[in-house]
């Protein structure tokens, strides 16, 4: 059954994981969205190239740090928006 997800990364250890996690549930037909919270992604090759493939795939890549938004495409989003947005996942993932 496709299930509507959020995941949630705070710090930049949790980054990249947070993102191969999207990847993988996205490839299992489930729709994700990945939120980047208070600091700048670290943008290595291999990473800008997974989140284009986020984007191949259908899901969503927001933040509220104005460096992922305007450099690398994320949807902007407050933390009062995503709050309101999360009452309409069936599942949150918190990294």
């Amino acid at each position: 059954m496709k299930k509507k997800i959020a995941v949630l990364i705070k710090n930049n250890q949790s980054q990249y994981e947070g993102l191969r996690i999207s990847l993988g549930l996205q490839l299992k037909d489930h729709q994700v969205d990945m939120f980047i919270l208070n600091e700048a992604i670290e943008p290595t090759e291999e990473y800008l190239d997974n989140l284009i493939l986020i984007d191949e795939l259908g899901g969503g890549r927001f933040s509220n740090v104005v460096e992922n938004i305007s450099k690398h495409g994320f949807g902007e989003v407050t933390i009062q928006q995503m709050a309101q947005k999360l009452n309409n996942y069936d599942l949150i993932i918190p990294f």
